[in-house]
């Protein structure tokens, strides 16, 4: 779900930038403008909606235009603007559908913030010990993932539910965030957070991530999200309902809820150190893993109303990702072709044993935190994959492809088209999608 902004919101942002530039006119600091231009264009070859309609060679098209200026304040306090325009093709087109369904034949444009927030460094500005962000601001712990992981703030613990975007493997995130810094070798955030883009809106979450450097080779790191922790309307975080309802074997009773905690670890190992300088690049030969836990209680199992059990085991809610970058980016290589072949070449595995499919559809339709039922003619694959290049021509335009059978929920413009904008479309064995995106930077 996309947030929109308003006249309003827009004017808002402006007068902040405009206070930030002058508000201290000693600054020395000049405040600095940057921006893109995209256009993706890719296919699903193999998909699936629900209700088996076949998704087989649907084609997915997108444009983007952002701009981003950080103002300095202060040499200690900055703050960010950045607004991205998108241009977008429905997923779904439906030529003789009755009037209501007919924004599907028309591209469709949006305006979308991307950050507005400020930043507060203590200490030295360029090696900061500790800063305070608050606002709205995307965040990345685990810097190799390209498409799989960031499971912490991508993810949802009940139901089951995990998000990739392309060339975006980080979360948008709302609220304030303390982050400690010791050298090069240590870093730790504290984030207090709201949820703002699937139901339930606007619930509070507390998070806590670290990540510790050894001897240039080794990063391991880790945390925790008590997620919806503090919710603003009860209600709806845990439904008071006769079908929301659960018994004990001991005839006690309680309710599901979307309220849970989550772990994560992290494990990324780079060989070079050992190898000789100068043969590969910087990215070369890293292979890395995460897993997360998506929700630590396990809800009991109800024997005696004989009602469907969700939830009931931990291992079924463990994803665990694999990556590696391939050496095919470093000068030895490209002395030997007489030209760079690729920036990146990665290869992404994720094994994910949920009995059910990825989709939040139930809790969409039915405001329940319940899974979406397996379809048993279309078994969904507990296997994920995905493999991602890019190259860099020059300094401002670069080409990416990827190649993934992941979790792709793409966009209609209508939910009445279907409920392909909440379930896996690659879902099944099989399934698998390619996209293509050409990007110009300044």
């Amino acid at each position: 779900m996309k947030k929109r902004i308003s006249t309003a919101t827009i004017v808002g942002i402006l007068f902040i930038v405009k206070m930030a530039l002058c508000s201290d006119s000693t600054s020395h600091i000049t405040p600095v403008f940057t921006g893109y231009t995209s256009f993706q264009a890719g296919e699903v070859m193999k998909g699936i909606g629900i209700g088996t309609v076949s998704l087989d060679h649907r084609w997915l098209q997108t444009g983007y235009a952002g701009l981003m200026v950080d103002a300095a304040v202060s040499d200690h306090f900055h703050v960010l603007v950045a607004l991205e325009g998108e241009l977008d093709f429905s997923f779904g087109v439906n030529p003789g559908a009755v009037d209501m369904n007919r924004q599907t034949e028309m591209p469709r444009t949006s305006l979308n913030i991307k950050h507005a927030e400020g930043i507060y460094s203590f200490g030295d500005p360029e090696r900061p010990f500790l800063q305070v962000e608050g606002g709205l601001f995307p965040y990345k712990y685990n810097p190799d993932a390209r498409n799989l992981g960031e499971y912490l703030f991508r993810s949802f613990p009940y139901p089951q539910f995990i998000i990739n975007v392309f060339d975006r493997p980080y979360a948008q995130l709302a609220g304030l965030r303390i982050g400690n810094r010791i050298g090069t070798f240590f870093h730790e955030d504290l984030l207090f957070t709201s949820e703002i883009q699937y139901y339930p809106l606007m619930d509070f979450s507390l998070s806590y991530v670290a990540g510790l450097s050894i001897a240039r080779c080794v990063e391991i790191g880790g945390g925790i999200d008590l997620d919806r922790l503090l919710p603003v309307n009860n209600m709806e975080t845990t439904p008071n309902l006769t079908e929301n309802k659960y018994y004990t074997p001991t005839e006690d009773s309680g309710y599901y809820s979307f309220s849970g905690a989550k772990i994560m670890g992290r494990l990324s190992f780079d060989p070079k150190v050992f190898l000789p300088e100068g043969v590969f690049s910087k990215e070369d030969l890293k292979i890395y893993s995460e897993l997360s836990i998506l929700g630590l209680r396990n809800y009991p199992v109800d024997t005696i109303h004989n009602n469907p059990p969700y939830y009931t085991k931990l291992t079924e809610r463990i994803p665990i990702m694999l990556g590696f970058n391939f050496p095919v980016c470093g000068p030895a290589l490209s002395n030997l072709m007489g030209f760079k072949l690729l920036d990146m070449l990665n290869g992404e595995l994720e094994y994910f044993p949920n009995k059910f499919p990825n989709s939040f559809d139930q809790t969409f339709s039915k405001y329940g935190p319940w899974p979406t039922p397996e379809d048993p003619a279309n078994k969904h694959d507990n296997l994920r994959w995905s493999i991602y290049a890019k190259r860099d021509c020059g300094r401002n335009f670069s080409v990416i492809v990827q190649i993934a059978h992941d979790h792709l929920i793409p966009e209609t413009f209508t939910l009445a088209q279907g409920q392909t904008d909440r379930t896996d479309v690659v879902l099944r064995h099989g399934d698998w999608w390619w996209v293509a995106k050409t990007q110009f930077t300044f």
